[in-house]
């Protein structure tokens, strides 16, 4: 008698999901906030906002993912860490416009699936959404055979998120010369740049047990991303007439992405000397034989965040070191294009 096909010869475990999802819902629900109406179905999730306290609320989406970084952080089975930089990635996103995150959906991909990837995954996108007050509400899990080998996976990330429009970033109307920019610390690379970084390790041959000062190349580069939004939020309660701009320095450095947040015919000027580079960004810089200038294309070079104030810049910067964060005046506004780095 012939063997019956079955959906889990195809290469597809839906058991397996499932039974992971179960085991991690304490998790998901951990992540709740008042707004969530309890799972009453499974094929979608809702949210209940209390739209008295707005005058004019306005809802803004991201997506995003966490690039190789992940390829990265499944090589060295650092699991634990992924999720932090995918919630980073997006709820970041939400904040250069003043909003505040209030859900957050995954979705996973992967050619077979492996409970413990998955799992320890999803834990820490649990933990990560906690720290911002941002419920983990649902996502989506794919068994892909055809598309993606063996436990390769892809993984991505979207959010949701409200502000008043009245307090909505950039104001672009009050942005001129007469601002100046604050930067806010990276941890290190973030999630980009690791194309190059992966590039540079196999031409030079550069073992993960490298140190760079203190720790491992293994260890400096899956630093998770930080999660800037709860200290910026309190930061913009404080100071709002003043901060007229947030960029989140992701891909394309800060060239390519402080314009993003200015007016036409507004350019910036940074000067370098205002902090100091972190050794990965120069590490990689020897090793890779790169200019200043393409490294500041691709990475963040120790800077995650711009803040683009138009006074109490001393204030600001006196706020943040009070709070533990690391800020620097590294700039100006001025009338151009582009930005200048000096």
């Amino acid at each position: 008698m012939h063997k019956r096909i079955t959906y889990s010869l195809a290469g597809v475990h839906i058991s397996k999901v499932d039974k992971s999802l179960s085991l991690l819902r304490p998790y998901f629900e951990s992540t709740y906030t008042s707004n969530i109406i309890p799972f009453w179905n499974g094929f979608s999730s809702i949210l209940k906002i209390d739209w008295k306290s707005y005058e004019n609320p306005l809802i803004l989406l991201t997506t995003d993912g966490v690039g190789t970084k992940l390829k990265i952080a499944l090589q060295r089975k650092k699991y634990e860490i992924i999720g932090q930089d995918l919630v980073a990635m997006n709820t970041n996103d939400l904040l250069t416009c003043g909003a505040k995150p209030l859900a957050f959906l995954d979705y996973f991909a992967t050619g077979k699936f492996d409970e413990e990837i998955y799992q320890n995954i999803l834990i820490s996108i649990s933990k990560a959404c906690k720290l911002v007050e941002c419920s983990f509400v649902g996502g989506e899990t794919a068994e892909l055979p055809g598309i993606y080998k063996g436990k390769d996976i892809d993984l991505a990330g979207f959010a949701l998120g409200v502000v008043e429009e009245k307090h909505l970033l950039p104001k672009l109307a009050d942005i001129n010369e007469d601002c100046e920019l604050i930067g806010i610390s990276s941890s290190g690379l973030h999630s980009n740049g690791y194309s190059l970084l992966r590039y540079i390790m196999k031409k030079k041959r550069i073992s993960w047990r490298t140190k760079i000062e203190e720790n491992t190349l293994e260890e400096e580069v899956l630093k998770p991303t930080k999660l800037y939004s709860p200290l910026i939020l309190s930061l913009l309660e404080e100071f709002r007439d003043s901060i007229k701009g947030i960029a989140h320095i992701t891909g394309g450095g800060i060239p390519g992405n402080l314009p993003r947040i200015l007016p036409e015919g507004y350019g910036a000027l940074i000067d370098v000397s205002s902090w100091e580079i972190p050794p990965i960004f120069s590490w990689i810089i020897n090793k890779g034989n790169l200019s200043k200038k393409e490294a500041f294309k691709v990475f963040n070079m120790g800077i995650g965040l711009i803040l683009v104030v138009k006074s109490k810049g001393k204030e600001i910067i006196r706020y943040l070191k009070n709070k533990g964060e690391d800020a620097f005046l590294i700039g100006k506004v001025e009338r151009g294009k582009g930005v200048k780095i000096i």
